[in-house]
């Protein structure tokens, strides 16, 4: 390493000094020069280049936190790879075969972790401020060493179906000697879902058609036009959009015989096999986390070619190690929704960046792997708030400002439902409410509201990431309360982002309706008003109550 230093200014040759372990020193002189950069050239945060040199020299978690900016994805940028800042530079000077951020957890007097970067713009890249976690065997042997992401053109798909397989080796502690999961270690989830995922077709920002709800195990979506029902075919062919425009309709034009998708044994180890003659790309965190990739990475599947898209053996070990850690399992929920586009790529190898700028693509959403983290959340304690506990009904109806005011009376302050359980308890008070009122339709205020940037009349940006995705373009005040499962259950049509005169709606509401995907499902109003403004007579817009949580030293 000597012969390179010279090429580095003082304080990176000094920090270079602490490094541990041989491998990769190029890119951890890379690293090292990068975080050395943004340390001298920061304005805010915590924390100096002196800070860093300091604990490195006596090393001791009893030290300042050291953090850096955080960038639009949470990765940094070090040569050829991006990662994780704090697992980046845990490498370089603690653990140099460690392979991801689920080996890692903050310790309790870091500041700024990464559990909760989410909730800053810093994060904390100190290396005795985390803590390396037991990974089980199992969940070990189905990862590599770390290496560099493999370009679009790298094999981590198969070519063919007859040989394919989407397991991967168990772990000793959750799985019994013959390899199955063990009975008390697998329940079945509390509610279970009847389908096992559901498909929603887009074209660029635009949802085309309804949802398809998957039941049967072996689902085919093509580019034809067979109208029957049938559970086993989706053709995408049939769909229709009047604002389609040429780049779409030749797309769907090479759809063709599409792909297939393969839950196998009804297990939720799922298989994508691209039957037709163009490529087609899959963004698949479950994935990319068995093959050590960014959890972001793109994946390119030649025609007739497969890819095990989620391996339920490896969900199911971090899940248990999700064990009181609410925010890993809202992080774990993301895994369970993967994207796949036809013909066109995006992200960081294409000239696409956002999956809503591909011409023709899917969502598909994963309910089974959903319905564990749901089960898992509600033995979760909640930290410094508890369940919703009040539910508010003036005699006259309120908007957002009046609603806040009604928890405030009570010490509590507004909040939301972050399960199935609470959701049902929450309408239930509604309809309870409205009946005291002799009505039977009406919605309740509940937390949340749209991201200042998507508080706009410009569709251009209501249209585009973050804003046009409904569990990215809101956000919640209380932040004790976890929102990935609010979040997935808006009502038809919703989020709409209807405008009246200058404003969007940008708050949420939870309502009773009489049309049956709008029922106890969350719609986005007009945060000034009490009714809506566009139609008052509309009894299941008039806002008649509100959801407050109280904090634990009122109790």
């Amino acid at each position: 390493m000597n012969g390179l230093l010279h090429m580095h200014g003082p304080a990176v040759k000094k920090l270079l000094g602490w490094k541990i372990g041989e491998d990769e020193e190029k890119w951890c002189e890379k690293a090292v020069e990068a975080l050395v950069k943004k340390l001298k050239k920061k304005n805010n945060g915590c924390g100096t280049l002196e800070d860093l040199e300091c604990v490195l020299a006596n090393p001791t978690p009893n030290s300042r936190c050291i953090t850096i900016p955080k960038s639009l994805d949470g990765r940094l940028q070090v040569s050829h790879k991006k990662g994780l800042p704090h697992v980046i530079y845990c490498r370089v000077w603690r653990w140099p075969d460690i392979n991801t951020q689920h080996e890692l957890r903050s310790i309790e007097t870091c500041s700024y972790p990464y559990e909760s970067s989410s909730k800053t713009m810093y994060i904390c890249i100190n290396p005795y401020h985390y803590q390396r976690l037991t990974i089980p065997k199992g969940l070990n042997s189905s990862m590599p060493s770390p290496q560099p992401a493999p370009s679009p053109s790298n094999t981590i798909w198969q070519s063919g179906s007859s040989t394919a397989s989407c397991a991967s080796s168990p772990s000793p502690s959750v799985f019994s000697e013959d390899g199955e999961l063990q009975a008390h270690q697998r329940p079945p989830p509390f509610r279970h879902p009847k389908s096992w995922a559901q498909i929603t077709y887009f074209e660029l920002n635009s949802r085309v058609g309804e949802v398809f709800k998957l039941v049967n195990q072996s689902i085919t979506v093509d580019g034809y036009t067979d109208p029957s029902n049938s559970d086993t075919r989706i053709c995408l062919g049939q769909l229709t959009n009047v604002n389609r425009n040429t780049t779409v309709e030749n797309t769907r034009m090479h759809i063709g015989k599409g792909i297939q998708l393969d839950n196998k044994e009804g297990q939720m180890h799922i298989m994508i096999t691209n039957n037709s003659d163009m490529p087609i790309f899959v963004q698949s965190k479950n994935t990319n986390l068995m093959m050590n990739m960014p959890l972001g990475k793109v994946n390119r599947i030649p025609p007739h070619s497969q890819l095990c898209a989620f391996e339920f053996n490896l969900f199911f070990q971090m899940l248990e190690q999700s064990c009181n850690d609410r925010e890993g399992l809202n992080q774990l929920s993301k895994h369970c929704f993967l994207r796949i586009s036809f013909v066109k790529g995006w992200g960081e190898d294409y000239p696409r960046q956002d999956v809503t700028s591909t011409p023709c693509w899917l969502e598909l959403r994963l309910n089974v792997p959903l319905a564990y983290i749901d089960q898992k959340m509600k033995q979760t304690p909640r930290v410094n708030l508890v369940e919703p506990n009040s539910t508010i009904f003036p005699e006259s109806t309120i908007n957002v400002t009046s609603a806040k005011a009604l928890c405030a009376q009570e010490n509590s302050v507004l909040t939301t439902f972050e399960n199935d359980d609470e959701r049902h308890q929450l309408s239930s008070a509604l309809s309870a409410g409205l009946a005291a009122k002799k009505m039977s339709l009406g919605q309740m205020f509940v937390d949340g509201h749209r991201l200042p940037q998507c508080q706009t009349q410009d569709r251009t940006i209501l249209r585009a990431s973050p804003c046009l995705d409904p569990t990215t373009g809101f956000t919640t005040d209380d932040k004790h309360t976890d929102n990935t499962f609010m979040f997935q259950n808006w009502a038809d049509t919703e989020p709409s982002a209807s405008f009246w005169q200058t404003d969007v709606e940008s708050c949420i509401a939870l309502g009773i309706s009489q049309f049956e995907k709008r029922n106890k499902k969350l719609n986005d109003i007009q945060c000034d008003y009490d009714k809506s403004p566009a139609n008052a007579k509309a009894l299941d817009m008039w806002n008649v109550g509100v959801a407050c949580g109280r904090l634990p030293e009122f109790q």
